[in-house]
């Protein structure tokens, strides 16, 4: 029984990736039916709809949050790896400096033949 192909292996990965997606938008009010329901709230109640209408901005201000979380992380990541470039970027630079540094004083050594001074 040969099941890692690759046939196996992608529906797998999709597995995986679909397993990360949140309710579909009908779902998501089932769900929040549901749970204004267990409260004992009526369906079409006036109680109800708030309930419906408060469940959907806790929601909402929840996804708010994590989006703001997500954004500062992003952004945090994003800083240091730009400040890790520069920190290479720089010594980068100093190694060429330094090299050309020593090239240019065996060069001037080998032009003026003055070794005691190189």
């Amino acid at each position: 029984m040969k099941c890692w192909s690759w046939r196996c292996t992608g529906t797998l990965a999709l597995l995986l990736a679909l397993a990360g997606c949140g309710p579909t938008p009908q779902e998501q009010i089932a769900l929040d039916q549901g749970r204004c329901a267990s409260f004992g709230l009526s369906f079409g109640s006036l109680e109800f709809g708030r309930c419906m209408m408060e469940v959907s901005m806790q929601r909402d201000q929840l996804n708010a949050e994590e989006r703001r979380t997500r954004l500062e992380m992003q952004t945090t990541e994003n800083l240091a790896r730009d400040r890790q470039r520069a920190r290479e970027e720089a010594q980068r630079r100093d190694e060429r400096r330094e090299y050309e540094h020593a090239r240019d004083q065996r060069i001037g050594c080998e032009r003026t033949m003055k070794p005691i001074y190189c």
